[in-house]
C-alpha cells in the first residue's frame, strides 16, 4: 500500500519553513516544522467509516525508514478489524500495568485485583468505622488465615472451595466462631468489589452451611429472686479490700460491664444529684457513637 514516494533523508532535510506537508503515500506523511524546528510523522486512516489521525514520532528521532515501519503496522491493524488508535491505547495500558506489576512484586504488595489487593482497601475504606481493638482483629484473621492461602488470587478465580478450605483449617483447631468470622469477612470483600463495578459473584453464599456451627455457651445467671438475695448477702459480708468491696456493691446496682466500672473516675460521679457520667468511650458503641456525649446513670 506505500508508495514511497519520499526519495530519502536528503528530502526531508532540505524542507524550508513554511513547506506543505510530504506525502510518503498510503496515508503517511510529514508535517515539517509542526513544533518549532520539529517535522512530525503521521497517518491518517478511515475505521468504522470514521476518519482518524495518528502520530507516528518526530523526524529525526524517528526515521524515513522507521515511519514506514510504523505504517505497514497500521495498514495489518486495520487488514485485522482493528482500530490503530485503540491497539495503542491497550498497548499503553498493558506496559502500564506490566510495569505497575512489576513494582508492586518487588515491594512485596499484592497484584491489583487480587482477593488481598482488594481486601486491604477494604479495610482501609472501614476500619475508620470502627474501634482500633475490633479493626485489629479482623485485618489480623485475614492475615492469618486468607491471605496466605489465596490472597494473591484474582477475585474472578475464587471458587466457593477455595475458601472453604480456609474456614475448614480454621475449623480444625477448634475455634468454628473464628471460621464463621472469617468466611464473613471474605463475603464482605466480595461485595466491596462487586459494588466497585468487578463483574463476579460471592462465593461464601454457597458455604454457608458447609460449616460447622458453634455450641451456644449461655453465662451464668441469676433469673430468681431468692439466689440474688444470697450474692447480695455474700457482697455486704465481703471481708476483702475496700475498693473491691465497693466495686461489688456498685456493680448490681449500677449495672455497669466490669471495664465501665472499673474504669469509672472520682470526677464522674455527682454524689449531690446521685448520679455517674460514663464516657461514650468507655462504652460498647460504634466509633461514630464513642466520639459523642456520655450515658448517665442514676446512682
Amino acid at each position: 500500500m506505500a508508495l514511497e514516494k519520499i526519495k530519502g533523508d536528503r528530502e526531508i532535510k532540505a524542507l524550508k519553513p513554511g513547506a506543505s506537508r510530504l506525502s510518503d503515500g498510503g496515508g503517511l506523511y510529514l508535517v515539517p516544522f509542526a513544533w518549532g524546528s520539529t517535522h512530525v510523522w503521521r497517518i491518517d486512516y478511515t475505521f468504522e467509516g470514521k476518519r482518524k489521525t495518528l502520530s507516528l514520532g518526530t523526524y529525526p528521532k524517528v526515521g524515513l525508514e522507521d515511519a514506514r515501519h510504523k505504517a505497514r503496522e497500521v495498514w495489518s491493524c486495520l487488514a485485522q478489524g482493528g482500530d490503530p488508535m485503540q491497539a495503542r491505547h491497550a498497548a499503553k495500558q498493558e506496559r502500564k500495568a506490566l510495569k505497575e506489576a512489576a513494582r508492586r512484586s518487588k515491594a512485596g504488595e499484592p497484584p491489583i485485583g487480587s482477593f488481598e489487593e482488594v481486601a486491604r482497601r477494604w479495610f482501609s475504606v472501614k476500619k475508620r468505622q470502627w474501634m482500633d481493638s475490633y479493626s485489629s482483629k479482623i485485618i489480623r484473621r485475614l492475615e492469618l488465615h486468607a491471605f496466605p492461602r489465596f490472597g494473591h488470587m484474582l477475585l474472578e478465580d475464587i471458587t466457593p472451595k477455595t475458601v472453604l478450605e480456609a474456614c475448614r483449617a480454621v475449623e480444625r483447631n477448634d475455634t468454628l466462631e473464628t471460621a464463621h468470622r472469617l468466611r464473613e469477612h471474605c463475603a464482605r470483600v466480595f461485595r466491596f468489589a462487586i459494588a466497585e463495578g468487578r463483574d463476579l459473584r460471592d462465593p461464601c453464599q454457597d458455604i454457608r452451611d458447609a460449616l460447622q456451627q458453634p455450641v451456644v455457651k449461655h453465662h451464668a445467671a441469676i433469673v430468681k429472686p431468692e439466689p440474688l438475695g444470697a450474692l447480695l448477702r455474700s457482697i455486704d459480708g465481703y471481708t476483702g479490700t475496700f475498693v473491691v468491696k465497693c466495686a461489688l456493691k456498685l456493680a448490681p446496682m449500677l449495672m455497669l460491664r466490669p471495664g465501665e466500672l472499673r474504669q469509672a473516675r472520682w470526677e464522674e460521679f455527682d454524689l449531690d444529684n446521685g448520679l455517674l457520667y460514663v464516657p461514650s468511650s468507655r462504652l460498647k458503641r460504634t466509633k461514630r457513637e464513642k466520639a459523642n456525649g456520655h450515658r448517665i446513670i442514676p446512682a
